[in-house]
C-alpha cells in the first residue's frame, strides 16, 4: 500500500493515522455457476463522507442489454428519486447516457432489487443484493469521463462499467 496524501509522497506506507479500509471478502462458487460474494467494509475514519461505497466492474461491451429492478426509467438519487417509480425497466447500456456538455457521473438508479446485464443471445449475468443497491451503468469509466471535457472527446467503448453501490451520497 502507499500513501496519496496531498503532501505529494508517494513512496511512503501507510501509518496508522492514514485514512483506510479494511474488507473481508467471501466467495461461494456454486455447482450451477452462481457466485455468491459478502464483504464487510470498515474504514478508520467513519465520519468521512463518501461520494459512494461499492463495487465497480468492467464487463464486456457486447453485454449491452441492461435491466433492473428498481426506481426509473430515468436516472435519479438518494435525495431526487421519489418522482421514479418503482418497477422493471429495459434499456441499452448506452442509452443510459445523458449528452451534458462537460461528461460526468449519471444512470443511477436507486432502491434496485437487481439488475442484468446480457447478450443480445441473451447470455449475461443477474446481480442481486441482499437489500436495496444504488446501480449504474455506463460505456465509460468515471475517468473517461472526468477526463473528457466534451462528449464527442470519448474514445470508443471498450466495455461497460457496472456499478453496485450499498449507498452514494445525493446531488444537493
Amino acid at each position: 500500500c502507499v500513501n496519496l496524501k496531498s503532501s505529494g509522497q508517494k513512496d511512503k506506507p501507510f501509518g496508522p493515522d492514514d485514512f483506510k479500509f479494511t474488507q473481508d471478502i467471501v466467495y461461494t462458487i456454486s455447482p450451477d455457476g452462481s457466485i455468491e460474494v459478502e464483504a464487510a467494509i470498515n474504514s478508520n475514519n467513519a465520519q468521512l463522507i463518501l461520494p459512494r461505497l461499492g463495487y465497480v466492474m468492467k464487463t464486456p461491451s457486447q453485454m449491452d442489454n441492461f435491466s433492473y429492478y428498481g426506481r426509473g426509467p430515468i436516472d435519479n438519487y438518494p435525495d431526487r428519486k421519489t418522482s421514479q417509480h418503482i418497477a422493471i425497466y429495459n434499456n441499452k447500456v448506452a442509452k443510459e447516457f445523458e449528452n451534458f456538455p462537460k461528461p460526468q457521473d449519471m444512470a443511477n438508479h436507486q432502491d434496485t432489487r437487481w439488475c442484468m446485464l446480457t447478450t443480445d443471445g441473451g447470455a449475461g449475468a443477474l446481480f442481486t443484493g441482499c437489500e436495496a443497491m444504488s446501480v449504474s451503468v455506463l460505456p465509460w469509466s468515471a475517468q473517461e469521463l472526468a477526463m473528457a471535457n466534451h462528449p464527442h472527446e470519448l474514445s470508443a467503448s471498450t466495455g461497460n462499467w457496472l456499478h453496485l453501490d450499498l449507498a452514494i451520497t445525493g446531488l444537493g
